[in-house]
């Protein structure tokens, strides 16, 4: 659903996109977070078609289930309490996850004190993950070649300000990292167009693509020790906070393209030449 939503925002139907984001809310709720972005990006219609989908779709629910739209806002936001369990697996990759195996060590409860801690930790991250985002929305020229590294900085904070993520939720990240990439294939290797390439690779590969380290250990016998300390490393919480600031700096980088592509052509051939 978001993939498509982003497809048609590409194509400049912002009334599909929206109506598709409101219905990645009603399915799941993290999407939710779309809507507070695209207020801030001025996607005013986008934004009142995603609101207005899921809210049909929400209240049809709650008819359907003969609960009051307060009981079924609870329900979905508490979610058997998801937001202050105490326990942890292996197989969970979110950065709440991340703190918790710092705090217990070899267990896989938390004591409540622990448990407390790991949510106020998790919950300080994903509000300062969650500011930044609102910043650099707020503040970037957003055109339509924009939408992919936007869409790619709301869904990095969904996973952020997840209290439980596995494997198969960095699925989200997978049209960022492509936005990511068709934005740096045409541009020279800057230092800030390198440090990017190096984001999305290390993003990329520290999420699950753990091929490559496979490779280098049948070919020099070396690269088997990092998919063995890949959650002792914490590798996909840090990948996501790179790419996270990855995204957030390509973002800005869009607002800079799109100046210097309404700059008339004499003025950028003066700035060329530093006069």
């Amino acid at each position: 659903l978001i993939c498509g939503a982003l497809l048609y925002a590409v194509r400049s139907r912002p009334l599909v996109s929206g109506g598709l984001i409101g219905l990645a809310i009603a399915t799941k709720t993290l999407p939710g977070l779309f809507l507070p972005y695209l207020l801030l990006a001025r996607r005013w219609r986008m934004m009142a078609a995603a609101t207005v989908v899921a809210l049909v779709v929400f209240l049809g629910v709650c008819w359907l289930q003969r609960i009051t739209p307060w009981d079924g806002a609870y329900a979905l936001i508490y979610q058997g309490g998801n937001l202050s369990k105490l326990e942890f697996t292996e197989y969970e990759y979110s950065p709440r996850a991340d703190v918790a195996r710092i705090l217990a060590g070899s267990s896989t409860v938390l004591t409540p004190e622990q448990g407390r801690i790991a949510i106020g930790v998790h919950f300080a991250i994903a509000l300062l993950a969650c500011t930044i985002a609102a910043v650099v929305v707020a503040s970037s020229t957003l055109g339509r070649t924009a939408y992919g590294i936007l869409f790619g900085v709301v869904q990095a904070v969904m996973l952020i300000a997840s209290p439980s993520a596995h494997i198969q939720y960095y699925i989200f990240l997978l049209p960022a990292w492509t936005a990511l990439l068709a934005l740096l294939l045409p541009r020279p290797l800057t230092r800030v167009n390198v440090a990017l390439w190096c984001a999305l690779l290390l993003g990329y590969m520290f999420t699950g693509f753990d091929q490559p380290f496979f490779v280098l250990q049948r070919l020099f016998g070396l690269g088997l020790v990092v998919p063995q300390h890949w959650l002792t490393w914490h590798l996909p919480s840090l990948a996501l906070l790179t790419t996270f600031v990855a995204l957030c700096v390509a973002l800005r980088s869009v607002r800079d393209d799109a100046q210097v592509a309404a700059t008339p052509g004499w003025r950028r051939r003066g700035l060329a030449a530093g006069t």
